[in-house]
């Protein structure tokens, strides 16, 4: 006797008032615990069978689980099959199925789906706009999903944050920055109270306005939000720092990071440093970038090869011909048992050629041919073949 035909001789021998609400149950474990979307849809199957009858929250979390498994014409037979047994779908199972179409990229599905849910009178909700209105977004269609807004609005559907924050994003990566506050502004002076901006809003529009070289606007954003009490995080100070180190500010992005960023008790992370030092290198101050790697344990940020720092540094320093520098943090990463990535190993290598710089090529080379050694099995065969007819050219 398995596990199933166990449960279901327990269930018929206890006399259980509601069976169905046991079966929900394991169902439920399949799909959350055990992620076994299969399992769960062939012990609905064995369910019914024995004449264990499912009800919508049964078929709810059928639809879920034909969703992730992409098998989108067995959720709408089920959502059918909904009908033919006499419940009414609730929002869940309708956000559900939202959210299955959206998630697979059947956006064109989706958008007719919600035109006969309005058309039948269906109560919507923030849910379920904005699922579609994320995906109108990831595809570029920003006015359509602002026109689905304003739907939403007209049928007082009750709207948060992250659907204006979603909508706002996608103008500022068209380069909409206008829009963008506009609908900022429009947020702010019609919902006042019940409907804040917050965090994720403030990083948006200031990443908007640094993507579009509006720095000094950028700025003054940044200290409007001080001034409403909204925090910053570390990912608003990515964005000024990075943006400031492409622009050649390298000494104002200092400041932010050794000022600004201790006035509002954020702590750098490595992709501020990260920036900061490409930044410094683009501003010709490499001994300002070797300074602040050295620093980073310091300030409780380790490098890795995970984080690029080390890559940064190897590249760059390659490139103003600092090889024995470069060769150093090589070193450095093995005697930290570290293992070297393939774009490091192959700037290195490319670089040592080209220079002549034969005692570090061949050590290098050396450590390559090592069964073991990862980075040059991570690399294309045919562009190490390549690169070695050169050294050999050469």
């Amino acid at each position: 006797m398995d596990d199933d035909d166990y449960f279901i001789y327990n269930l018929r021998n206890t006399n259980h008032p509601n069976p169905c609400f046991e079966v929900n149950k394991k169902l439920n474990q399949l799909v959350k615990t055990d992620k076994n979307y299969l399992a769960a849809i062939s012990f609905s199957h064995r369910m019914e069978l024995d004449d264990i009858k499912p009800n919508i929250v049964s078929f709810n979390i059928l639809i879920n689980c034909y969703c992730l498994l992409r098998r989108m014409g067995s959720t709408f037979s089920i959502f059918g099959k909904i009908f033919k047994m006499g419940y009414y779908p609730g929002i869940i199972t309708l956000n559900t199925l939202m959210k299955g179409l959206c998630l697979h990229g059947r956006i064109n599905e989706a958008k007719w789906f919600h035109k006969k849910l309005v058309a039948h009178g269906y109560e919507l909700n923030h849910l379920t706009y904005g699922t579609l209105i994320n995906a109108l977004c990831k595809r570029r269609e920003t006015g359509a999903a602002i026109q689905l807004l304003r739907q939403a609005e007209r049928e007082n559907v009750s709207l948060n944050v992250v659907l204006y924050n979603t909508i706002i994003d996608s103008l500022c990566k068209e380069n909409r920055v206008t829009d963008a506050f506009d609908l900022y502004n429009e947020m702010v002076l019609k919902y006042k109270i019940s409907l804040s901006p917050n965090v994720v809003t403030y990083n948006t529009l200031i990443n908007g306005l640094c993507i579009a070289g509006q720095l000094k606007e950028a700025y003054e954003l940044l200290n409007k939000m001080v001034s409403k009490y909204i925090k910053p995080d570390v990912y608003t100070f990515d964005i000024m720092v990075e943006a400031l180190c492409k622009e050649g500010k390298v000494d104002e992005a200092q400041i932010v990071i050794d000022e600004m960023m201790v006035q509002v008790e954020v702590e750098p992370d490595v992709v501020i440093f990260n920036s900061f030092m490409h930044g410094c290198f683009v501003g010709n101050q490499p001994n300002k970038a070797k300074d602040t790697f050295d620093s980073m344990d310091q300030r409780g940020v380790t490098p890795d090869i995970h984080s690029y720092s080390y890559t940064i540094m190897i590249k760059e320093l390659c490139k103003i011909k600092r090889v024995d520098e470069a060769s150093n943090l090589f070193e450095e990463i093995r005697s930290k048992n570290m293992t070297p990535d393939a774009k490091s190993t192959l700037v290195l290598l490319m670089v040592c050629s080209n220079l002549g710089e034969t005692h570090v090529l061949q050590s290098l080379l050396t450590r390559c041919m090592i069964k073991d050694y990862q980075p040059m099995y991570s690399l294309r065969v045919t562009r190490f073949s390549e690169f070695l007819r050169g050294v050999v050219l050469y």
